[in-house]
C-alpha cells in the first residue's frame, strides 16, 4: 500500500501541474474522483494489513483516583509535610516521614529494622502528652536474638539482600496493623 500511495502522490502532483500548465485553477472532475477512488482504497489496505490496535471501550466521567500515592524522590520537604498532613494514612520505613506523620498527627505505620531499637523507637510518651499517643508512628518490627546490633548485623551474609529482621515483615503483618488503624 506505501508504494501504491507513492504513486498515487505522484500522479496527483503530474494532474495538479498539467492544469497549471494550461491556466486551469483545478483539476478535472474525472481526475479527483479517480484521485478519491484510490486514494479510499489505499487507507482500506492500509488498515488490513495494520488494523489499529483494540482499545476498551472509555468510561465516562471523572478518572478514579487510586488510593495509593507513591511520591518518593518527587517532593520537597515542605511538600512531603503538606502531603503527609492531607494523608489518611502514611506507610513508610524509619525515615523522616514517620516523624513528619507523628508532627502533623496523620497515623503512620513505619517498617522497621532492629538495629537502632531503643533509639529511634517507639516514642516515649509523657502523660500530658497521653492524648497525643493515638498519632505516633505503630512499628512493625520482627524481633531476633540480635536486636539493638546498630546495623552490623550477624546473620546477614549477602549484601544485595535485605536484613533478616526486615524481610521477615511479612505483608500480613503490615495489613494488619493497616487495618486496625482504619477501623479505628
Amino acid at each position: 500500500w506505501a508504494v501504491r500511495f507513492k504513486q498515487l502522490l505522484l500522479d496527483m502532483k503530474k494532474v495538479r501541474d498539467k492544469a497549471l500548465l494550461s491556466d486551469k485553477d483545478e483539476i478535472s472532475y474525472y481526475h479527483r474522483h479517480k484521485f478519491d477512488m484510490e486514494y479510499d482504497a489505499i487507507i482500506k489496505t492500509a488498515y488490513e494489513e495494520n488494523p489499529l490496535p483494540e482499545t476498551p471501550a472509555k468510561k465516562r466521567g471523572r478518572k478514579k483516583k487510586s488510593k495509593v500515592l507513591n511520591l518518593a524522590g518527587r517532593t520537597t520537604l515542605l511538600e512531603l509535610c503538606s502531603v503527609i498532613r492531607s494523608a489518611k494514612l502514611v506507610i513508610s520505613n524509619d525515615t523522616v516521614a514517620a516523624h513528619i506523620a507523628a508532627m502533623v498527627r496523620t497515623k503512620c505505620v513505619v517498617i522497621c529494622p532492629g538495629n537502632f531499637r531503643t533509639r529511634f523507637h517507639p516514642y516515649q510518651v509523657e502523660e500530658d502528652l497521653e492524648n497525643a499517643k493515638q498519632y505516633f508512628p505503630i512499628a512493625i518490627r520482627y524481633e531476633m536474638d540480635c536486636f539493638d546490633c546498630a546495623g552490623l548485623c550477624i546473620h546477614n551474609v549477602d549484601k544485595l539482600k535485605p536484613y533478616p529482621c526486615i524481610e521477615n515483615i511479612s505483608v500480613d503483618m503490615v495489613m494488619e496493623q493497616i487495618n486496625k488503624i482504619l477501623k479505628a
